[in-house]
């Protein structure tokens, strides 16, 4: 795989904007828990995800609990970076699904589906990471007792986050020429629609290889 997008004797314009847009989503993530907004939280995580989160939010504030940031200017370090493309999937796990996708190719590094025609082919890539800071979501219960103890507000986490963004969808052609230009290092390769897929492992790794292998098998039989 790709180890913080070193090739060619350095890291990538694309490592630049994917750890960019990490720690904006993690901390506009947190932020949203925070206040409540779970349409904010929607729009930047997946759905399968997003279910999960909202399903332990509503579950929490029932019994009245309450959220929290703390040292929200802490820096974000990011550590063992992986990355994987993805040609011809989608973010949404649950459209990978719809669009009958069937893995051709796969390897460490790259996962290409075969939609129902090549206006279908899009390149996604995925980024997994740990990250630390001591930027925290602290969560207290009716009785006001912490989950977090007071000593260790200001104590470093750990966590691993996996995160997705759209390079290209513009055809089979075009996601081959970006491809190209990733590997000659020749071209700012954009990341946009920047949206986390997993954290903590919860979904394990929420991989498309998973949604392409169910799909298959039902449209084998």
């Amino acid at each position: 795989g790709i180890n913080k997008s070193e090739h060619k004797g350095g890291k990538t314009k694309l490592f630049d904007n994917v750890s960019l847009g990490l720690r904006l989503a993690y901390k506009n993530l947190l932020q949203a828990i925070q206040e409540g907004d779970l349409e904010s939280v929607k729009s930047m995580t997946e759905t399968r995800l997003f279910r999960r989160i909202e399903q332990d939010y509503k579950t929490l504030k029932e019994k009245a609990f309450t959220f929290s940031i703390h040292n929200l200017d802490a820096e974000i370090v990011i550590h063992d970076t992986k990355g994987v493309f993805i040609v011809g999937g989608y973010i949404d796990r649950q459209t990978e699904v719809n669009k009958s996708l069937i893995v051709t190719k796969q390897s460490d590094d790259f996962i290409s589906y075969q939609g129902s025609s090549l206006k279908d082919f899009s390149l996604i890539s995925k980024f997994t990471c740990t990250i630390a800071t001591k930027l925290k979501l602290n969560i207290t219960d009716s009785q006001g007792k912490s989950i977090i103890p007071k000593e260790d507000l200001l104590a470093e986490e750990y966590h691993t986050i996996a995160l997705e963004g759209e390079v290209l969808s513009l055809g089979f052609k075009n996601v081959l020429a970006c491809l190209w230009d990733l590997y000659r290092n020749k071209k700012d390769i954009p990341f946009t629609n920047a949206t986390i897929v997993d954290i903590d492992n919860t979904l394990k790794g929420n991989s498309h290889k998973n949604s392409a292998k169910i799909q298959s098998h039902v449209l084998l039989n």
